[in-house]
């Protein structure tokens, strides 16, 4: 069907729109719909990613940047504007993240917050990058990027140079303070001058982060505040209990946790006011992570994020990986044979321990934790016939095929990761 739309081309643009004003049509579908037009790559399909990237939320629009990037989109005259507004719009949000990251403490009890606004602040520098390479020559603001983040002083400063003789003189002022070669606090003190924001109490902190809106900031840092909150809060309010009624799984699962953590009394009585499959959802969760027999999901995602290539891969789409994880424990000595269910180990991701991969006529490879091994290209030379074996106590996640294969269809990123670890493999 996809193939199908793609090769309809225009024709099929305005039924495809029609889906963005269904309130049954998810990110997923969208997203796809999203890389239909860049696919399809005409005026009528680039208007309407344009138009993705001003007015759908955050998610989609970044897949309709993708999308424009793919189809290999240059600004013109008659649509810069729309770039240069959403250029506008990304350093309005750096300015505020920037100021958020600069109040948080190098303490202990706050690593794991300020490592998740630096990885905010990483995505942001990404989108900006992305923005301007739509906007202006791509080869030249790649040139710059890397001047400006592997220089030094002359080559920053180099960099500013060149992007003054291309970016138009209204975006010049915005943009220049989140790039010139300046601390911090001078970053934060220019760019107040054209987004003011208030200062913010250490005490405030984990609300104004929570409670900022989706599209101004990720959802993994939202849950990252609300784990920190049990650390720096010690209370639960209606802020925290709110969570839980918040229709992203990693939200609600991370404020049951910390409310469990603070007042274990308190969540059976917010039960009744939630929905059924939210409180069946929060118990069996609960009931996994008490027995050993799963993590959370924001375990899961700071797991991944320590693993072969999933660093550079964005939360959204670590947060959609980590809810297919299947936890499985292997005992020492133990062997897991492929035998009828190879499929369901398409992707194995050691958390800790170690094991011994194997065919059944090929020299055994050992893998610890924090790596990945991508077993579709060991089966296909032995069907059936691949073998785990834990060395010590081991814990593995794993993904099925069909969900992988998915995975990789809607998100680029995991599709690079594939191919990176079967040119590892040979």
């Amino acid at each position: 069907a996809f193939e199908a739309l793609v090769k309809i081309g225009d024709e099929a643009c305005d039924h495809l729109d029609q889906l963005f004003l269904s309130p049954d049509s998810d990110n997923r579908l969208l997203s796809r719909i999203v890389k239909i037009f860049g696919k399809i790559g005409s005026q009528k399909a680039i208007e309407s990613l344009l138009n993705k990237v001003e007015k759908q939320n955050k998610f989609i629009a970044r897949q309709a940047i993708a999308a424009l990037r793919e189809a290999r989109f240059q600004a013109t005259l008659s649509n810069i504007n729309q770039i240069l507004n959403s250029i506008v719009r990304a350093t309005n949000i750096m300015s505020w993240n920037l100021s958020i990251l600069y109040i948080i403490p190098y303490r202990k009890e706050y690593t794991l917050l300020r490592r998740a606004m630096e990885s905010e602040m990483e995505d942001n520098y990404n989108l900006l990058y992305h923005l301007l390479s739509l906007a202006y020559n791509s080869n030249s603001v790649s040139n710059i990027r890397k001047l400006i983040e592997d220089g030094g002083d002359t080559d920053i400063s180099y960099a500013i140079e060149l992007l003054d003789q291309i970016v138009y003189d209204d975006v010049k002022q915005v943009l220049f303070p989140v790039l010139e070669n300046l601390s911090m606090k001078g970053r934060i003190r220019q760019l107040q001058f054209f987004f003011p924001t208030e200062k913010v109490a250490i005490f405030d902190l984990l609300q104004e982060i929570i409670t900022r809106d989706y599209n101004m900031i990720s959802i993994y840092v939202k849950a990252c505040a609300i784990y920190s909150w049990s650390v720096l809060r010690k209370d639960v309010d209606d802020i925290l209990i709110s969570c839980l009624f918040h229709p992203n799984r990693l939200i609600r699962e991370t404020a049951a946790f910390t409310i469990e953590k603070l007042d274990p009394d308190r969540l059976p009585e917010i039960y009744p006011r939630l929905e059924p499959s939210y409180v069946s959802e929060i118990i069996a969760s609960f009931e996994n992570i008490k027995s050993g027999n799963d993590i959370l999901l924001l375990e899961k995602i700071e797991f991944l994020k320590r693993c072969y290539g999933f660093r550079k891969i964005s939360e959204d789409i670590l947060i959609e990986l980590a809810m297919c994880l299947r936890f499985h424990k292997i005992d020492k000595d133990e062997s897991l044979l492929m035998t009828g269910i190879r499929h369901e180990f398409s992707l194995i991701l050691i958390y800790s321990g170690e094991v011994e991969v194997s065919l059944t006529k090929s020299d055994a490879v050992t893998f610890t934790g924090n790596q990945v091994i991508y077993s579709e290209p060991y089966q296909e030379k032995d069907q059936d016939q691949l073998k785990i074996k834990a060395l010590e106590d081991t814990v593995i996640f794993s993904v099925s095929k069909d969900v992988l294969d998915t995975l990789i269809f809607d998100y680029t990123e995991l599709r690079g990761i594939v191919l990176e670890l079967i040119d590892n493999m040979f």
